[in-house]
């Protein structure tokens, strides 16, 4: 495997300006194709790209079974992208054409709701965006309980066609960057198993469809432990490459590529070129979640979630 040194091109700050911009071919000057570890100056891990990595047969498995996951969300904060003018303008048209007195305002690079009393929600609102999870989640104040994701409980068949494709990646990720892995896993072992996919190091899976991200950087993630990643492809585009600007390096990731890669940096994927008109990409990121670890059993939660209805 190839052995790159990554030096960083930008300053932190420069590279904090970037937030929520789609990034381009000016934003990277290596463009990473064949299997590379890329390492910082001070030889800590940027990323492990891993060519061919995963059964083709696995791969499309779980590309027929994961579409319905990414369904369309407006909760991807900065990495749907910022939000013009216009478009928070025509949210709030359509709000109040249907009744709705709850205004959209900008707060920075988020987008927030003000309620009618003037009050702030602490819901955000981001762009839609095809975008789902499966697996588990934490407790949340909406949400004050552990689950299983609603994919995963309403489609059980697609869920466990998936988990060959899981723990296929699960063992790349335990080869290549062993000690990410290792650390992962002690919190794994701190988790009730009822909340962690079994045989792995991941709680949740991200699933995307056909979205380039803005640049962003991962948040709710174990620090500790590593982004893992994976594109599914179907028919033929060029682009949607997983760029990181401070380090002006991208990695073009398609079919049976993972790609290991610290997600606390800046990152964004560049403009997807479709090349036939049943071009499809469903990425996939695969993480522990880092209050899953809180978690009591199944039945411990599920007590919880009652109690939140009882008067």
């Amino acid at each position: 495997m190839l052995t790159i040194n990554c030096p960083p091109k930008l300053t932190d700050g420069q590279a904090d300006l970037l937030a929520g911009t789609f990034l381009g071919p000016e934003h990277f000057d290596t463009l990473v194709k064949q299997s590379t570890v890329g390492l910082r100056p001070d030889g800590s891990m940027l990323f492990a790209f891993i060519k061919g990595a995963i059964d083709p047969k696995l791969c499309k498995i779980s590309r027929d079974n994961l579409r319905k996951a990414a369904a369309v969300s407006n909760n991807r904060g900065t990495a749907a992208g910022i939000l013009t003018d216009d478009e928070i303008a025509e949210i709030n048209r359509v709000k109040e054409k249907a009744g709705n007195l709850r205004r959209v305002v900008r707060e920075g690079q988020r987008m927030v709701h003000i309620k009618v009393d003037g009050t702030k929600s602490k819901t955000t609102i981001a762009k839609p965006v095809e975008s789902g999870i499966i697996g588990y989640f934490d407790r949340s104040s909406r949400n004050p309980y552990c689950r299983l994701t609603a994919f995963s409980l309403e489609n059980k068949a697609e869920y466990l066609n998936v988990m060959p494709f899981v723990r296929a990646v699960n063992d790349v990720f335990k080869q290549h960057a062993p000690e990410r892995y290792a650390a992962q896993m002690e919190v794994v072992k701190k988790t009730h198993p009822d909340f962690v996919i079994n045989d792995t190091a991941f709680t949740t899976i991200t699933v995307n469809r056909n979205f380039r991200t803005a640049c962003h950087k991962d948040a709710g993630d174990y620090k500790p432990g590593f982004g893992v990643l994976t594109a599914l492809q179907t028919g033929r585009f060029s682009g949607g490459f997983f760029c990181v600007p401070k380090y002006r390096v991208a990695v073009d990731m398609r079919t049976t590529d993972v790609l290991l890669v610290d997600v606390h940096e800046w990152h964004g994927n560049t403009e997807i070129i479709p090349g036939t008109d049943d071009w499809e990409r469903i990425s996939c990121v695969f993480y522990y979640r880092e209050e899953m670890h809180e978690c009591g059993s199944a039945v411990q939660e599920r007590l919880r979630a009652a109690s939140r209805f009882q008067v």
